[in-house]
């Protein structure tokens, strides 16, 4: 079981990214014993994100390709749905790029979905210690690189027909990652509390992977 985890840099007026932090503290057991886990740090820009997931997509053919990003103003971790086929956004990515009402794949779907049971997964990640994050489905990636590389992903897998599952995982800002003057109306979780969340998620898609695998064997 083939298993690619991404995650991103910071931008904008971040001085850190859970996203990246994540890729520190997730193992392949943490998906399942026989995962081969690959993790990589996407650079957060339209042109070079987009390079980069197919590449690799290319080089492992995943069973599961798994995008992790920030979201500060979300409080619970955002499974995405849909990814949109529309780069707008007023921030400049860390190339110094704006974009603002451009199609990402031209003369392709204006939108997107990931094929896995999301309302089954988190069924599956129960209550833990972490009790305070919750998980929930959302249908709006924004319109920054998460989105245009949860979008790049979905769209060049089924044109080359790759099985490859793919999601994006939107968490929250931690107590570690935030910055010095920014402000938040209620208390972060530690790294720790959403390492412990995702690990329950990660755990969750092995489960499903590993069962639709011996159901094709």
């Amino acid at each position: 079981m083939r298993i690619l985890v991404t995650g991103f840099e910071p931008f904008g007026r971040l001085v850190d990214n859970p996203s990246q932090r994540l890729l520190g503290q997730l193992c392949a057991a943490d998906f399942h014993a026989a995962a081969e886990l690959r993790l990589e740090l996407l650079p957060t820009s339209y042109a070079g994100s987009e390079q980069r997931i197919r590449a690799l997509l290319d080089e492992l053919h995943p069973q599961l390709c798994l995008c992790l990003g920030v979201a500060q103003n979300r409080q619970a971790i955002c499974l995405e749905r849909v990814a949109v086929n529309l780069d707008d956004c007023s921030l400049a990515d860390n190339a110094g790029e704006l974009r603002s009402g451009r199609e990402i794949v031209s003369g392709t779907p204006l939108a997107m979905q990931s094929r896995l049971p999301l309302g089954e997964l988190i069924e599956a990640t129960g209550t833990g210690e972490d009790g305070e994050l919750r998980f929930t489905i959302s249908n709006y990636a924004g319109n920054f690189v998460c989105n245009h590389v949860y979008y790049a992903a979905l769209e060049y897998t089924a044109r080359r027909s790759m099985s490859t599952q793919c999601l994006f995982v939107h968490v929250p800002m931690t107590a570690e990652c935030r910055g010095p003057r920014e402000q938040y109306g209620w208390e972060l979780p530690g790294q720790s509390q959403l390492h412990a969340a995702v690990r329950r998620l990660t755990g969750a898609l092995g489960k499903l992977l590993a069962g639709a695998a011996l159901q094709d064997a």
